[in-house]
């Protein structure tokens, strides 16, 4: 009877975590990072409210490079 019970609560424990980590991802799409995921700058409150995850000049050569990446497609 216990391992049923032991089982059951590793079952309950692993669904909180998953749970938990699906609430913190969701957040931070909602909310943005406090610090580049590039870089680790620091990014503005204003850009984490917005839902940014990248620092201004991490974002532009994002930018930049997808840009790049559309005009080789076309030529």
């Amino acid at each position: 009877m216990s391992d049923d019970i032991d089982l059951a609560q590793s079952h309950e424990e692993m669904h909180r975590a998953h749970a938990l980590a699906a609430l913190e991802r969701q957040r931070e799409r909602q909310t943005g990072l406090p610090e580049c995921r590039d870089c680790g700058e620091d990014i503005s409150v204003l850009r984490q409210a917005l839902g940014a995850t990248l620092c201004i000049d991490c974002q532009t050569a994002t930018e930049a490079r997808a840009a790049q990446m559309v005009c080789r497609g076309r030529m």
